[in-house]
């Protein structure tokens, strides 16, 4: 009898504790997925702003600077701040949602400045 009920007790705070870290886990990768996105999303609209001929090398740097940085400094961040992110791996999440953003940042930035080069030729 006591060792069923120690099984039935030992059960359900492994079972809270499973719910607990995988809404840790959730919870990173949300978060980690809206800081490379808000970080990927501003590279762009500085690239975008500063397409022209004389500042597209600045917009490039300055995006670049802010794709970076954000990511890497909310990182260290949440990873020194400790608690439940920290523990389900924030930094990790990051890393992998920082060069899915960036692939895709890449690939968007490329075209705006090929459309700007094709609007000014045609002008």
């Amino acid at each position: 009898m006591v060792s069923t009920s120690i099984s039935v007790i030992a059960a359900r705070w492994t079972s809270a504790n499973l719910r607990t870290w995988a809404w840790a886990k959730v919870m990173s990768a949300m978060v980690s997925a809206v800081i490379c996105y808000v970080g990927a999303a501003t590279a762009l609209v500085l690239t975008g702003v500063f397409r022209g001929p004389q500042t597209a090398v600045q917009g490039l740097l300055l995006g670049m600077l802010v794709r970076m940085g954000l990511p890497l400094g909310a990182g260290i961040v949440l990873q020194s701040a400790g608690g439940p992110l920290a523990e389900a791996g924030v930094m990790g999440m990051i890393a992998v949602y920082y060069l899915f953003t960036l692939a895709v940042e890449s690939v968007l930035s490329l075209r705006l400045v090929k459309t700007t080069r094709l609007i000014g030729e045609a002008s």
